[in-house]
C-alpha cells in the first residue's frame, strides 16, 4: 500500500521541474515592484519626474489586480495554465524591456496600464492552478514553494538591477533584466509546464 509519503515523493519526482517553472514564472511577475525603487533615482534625474509619477505605475498595478483577478482566474479554468503563462511571459517580458523607452509620463503610464493587462499571464493563479493540478499528496509543499518565486526576486532582483543600471544606464537595465529574466521563465515554462488536465 503507497504511503502518503510515498505518493508525494512520486508526485515530486514527476513534477518537480513544473515547480520550478511555476516558481520562476511567478518571480517574473514581482520582478517590476521588487526593483522600481532602484530605477526612480536615475529616471528621475533624466526625466525631471518626481518619485510619485514615477511610481503612479504600480498604483495601476494594484488597482488592475483587483478589476481583472478574476477573469484571470476565468481564463485559467478555460484554457489552463500553459496556455497562458507562454504567451503572459512574452508579453509581459517585452513590455517591462519597453519601459527602456519610455519619453513622457502619458508613455509611463500608458506603458503600466499594458502591463497590467498581459501579466494577466503570469498572476499567481497561474501558476498555483498548474501546481495544485500536478500534486495531490504534495500539494501544499508545491504550492508553497511555487509562491516562493516572489523571495527569490525579492533577493536576485534588486542586486541585479543595481548592477545593471550601473553598468548600462537605467534604460538598458530594463531591457536586459526583461530580457534575461523573461528567457529563462518561458524557456523553462515551455520545457516543463504541462498540467495532468488540461481544458
Amino acid at each position: 500500500m503507497t504511503t502518503t509519503k510515498q505518493l508525494a515523493g512520486q508526485e515530486w519526482k514527476a513534477h518537480w521541474g513544473l515547480v520550478l517553472a511555476c516558481s520562476f514564472g511567478w518571480s517574473l511577475s514581482t520582478l517590476v515592484s521588487h526593483s522600481i525603487g532602484l530605477f526612480m533615482g536615475p529616471i528621475g534625474d533624466e526625466l525631471g519626474w518626481s518619485r510619485a509619477q514615477i511610481s503612479s505605475g504600480m498604483i495601476i498595478i494594484a488597482l488592475s489586480t483587483i478589476v481583472l483577478s478574476p477573469l484571470g482566474g476565468a481564463m485559467v479554468d478555460r484554457w489552463g495554465s500553459r496556455r497562458l503563462a507562454i504567451p503572459g511571459i512574452t508579453l509581459t517580458a517585452m513590455v517591462i524591456a519597453s519601459y527602456g523607452i519610455v519619453q513622457s509620463v502619458p508613455m509611463w503610464l500608458g506603458l503600466w496600464s499594458l502591463y497590467a493587462l498581459v501579466s494577466i499571464g503570469v498572476k499567481l493563479t497561474v501558476w498555483t492552478s498548474a501546481a495544485s493540478n500536478a500534486f495531490t499528496a504534495g500539494r501544499g509543499l508545491a504550492v508553497a514553494a511555487t509562491i516562493s518565486g516572489t523571495a527569490f526576486t525579492g533577493v536576485f532582483a534588486p542586486p541585479i538591477a543595481n548592477w545593471l543600471i550601473d553598468s548600462f544606464g537605467w534604460r538598458h537595465a530594463y531591457m536586459l533584466l526583461a530580457a534575461g529574466w523573461g528567457s529563462i521563465a518561458l524557456l523553462l515554462a515551455i520545457v516543463f509546464l504541462f498540467e495532468p488536465y488540461d481544458p
